[in-house]
């Protein structure tokens, strides 16, 4: 079998591990009356979460309770990297194992999304565009990072870096490139969390989601791109249901 096949079905296979979806996975998008996302949780049984799920996300995160929360010990460097561009965004995943330590438990990277705009509304604000980490440890513990982005000076080098090799349409062949996904992390790493899910079909719930407080820039111009690019991809936020939401002391 040629090589490209095998990380293809790798990839598929990690794609389909983290979502938990079958390889018949009925279509959606984000907007549109016969399959946007208001009607999620009827497209498929597969994804009844979307509508009947009591821990769905993204949240407005308002009222939040200080804890002594674990430190996020990222532990990422360069790696060969692929881009793909799907109907509903672009996702990038890597071929070197990218870990997170958090809570004695290791973490791993499976692949990174923009979404614009931000998902989540921090303390009444809406950001530009959130960057999503997705993790996933050996006992299939999900986790993901959420990084806020506004327009504002010194952005990070992976946004550009990522931007330009983002394939500009759908379903064309991946590009393979070099990435550092460690520039992405803020100096500051104060955080946000609570228990929610996926915020794209099928809304598997049992996520840890951990919203980091301190925001990356873009340039208005990465911004105008990346949306261009990804279109509206952002989930609306969802009820939370008197959910708790933990908040680092520190920023």
């Amino acid at each position: 079998m040629p090589i490209i096949s095998c990380r293809f079905l790798a990839i598929a296979s990690a794609a389909m591990l983290w979502a938990g979806t079958s390889y018949a996975a009925v279509p959606w998008s984000y907007e549109g009356w016969e399959d946007g996302q208001d009607t999620w949780g009827t497209l498929s049984e597969e994804y009844a979460e979307c509508e009947l799920g009591q821990k769905q996300s993204p949240i407005i995160i308002g009222s939040t309770q200080y804890a002594d929360l674990s430190t996020l010990n990222f532990q990422y460097h360069p790696s060969k990297a692929w881009a793909r561009n799907t109907v509903n965004g672009v996702v990038v995943s890597f071929e070197a194992e990218q870990v997170l330590l958090y809570e004695r438990t290791q973490y791993y990277l499976k692949h990174i999304t923009i979404h614009s705009p931000g998902e989540h509304i921090v303390k009444n604000h809406a950001y530009k565009l959130e960057v999503h980490l997705m993790h996933l440890s050996k006992d299939n513990r999900k986790l993901i990072v959420a990084i806020p982005a506004d327009i504002g000076n010194r952005p990070p080098r992976p946004i550009q870096n990522m931007l330009d090799h983002f394939p500009p349409k759908a379903n064309q062949p991946d590009v393979e490139f070099m990435i550092n996904p460690a520039g992405l992390i803020p100096e500051e790493k104060g955080y946000y969390t609570y228990e929610g899910s996926l915020t794209t079909p099928p809304c598997t719930e049992d996520v840890q989601w951990i919203v980091l407080k301190q925001r990356l820039g873009v340039t208005a111009e990465q911004h105008a791109a990346i949306t261009k690019l990804v279109g509206r991809n952002a989930r609306l936020t969802q009820p939370g249901f008197f959910r708790t939401v933990k908040e680092t002391r520190g920023y």
